[in-house]
């Protein structure tokens, strides 16, 4: 069975790759991982990676990605798209508080 997960780091690069292996840092490998890169000017970019590491510690957060779901056409939600009055710096990105 292939595990494909998909991570997002503390940056809010997006990378999905089939997991390889992970270390108590919570490290963890993938293959034939790529990274969707979003923009609000353009259409998603896909860049292939390989064989790729991230560290634990720049690791937001881990999802395993369900093979149905996985797919390179992603639509931006329509409040998000572009218009004259919206510009990057309108847009906000917040994070949970870390537990104690």
């Amino acid at each position: 069975m292939v595990d494909t997960v998909s991570v997002t780091t503390n940056d809010g690069r997006n990378i999905i790759g089939v997991l390889k292996g992970y270390d108590q840092c919570i490290n963890v490998i993938l293959d034939n991982s790529f990274e969707r890169v979003y923009s609000m000017s353009d259409d998603v970019q896909i860049e292939n990676l390989g064989l790729f590491i991230v560290r634990g510690d720049n690791m937001y957060m881990l999802v395993h990605v369900f093979h149905g779901l996985l797919c390179n056409r992603v639509h931006v939600a329509p409040s998000l798209e572009k218009s004259p009055t919206t510009s990057k710096n309108n847009l906000k990105t917040t994070h949970p508080a870390p537990h104690p």
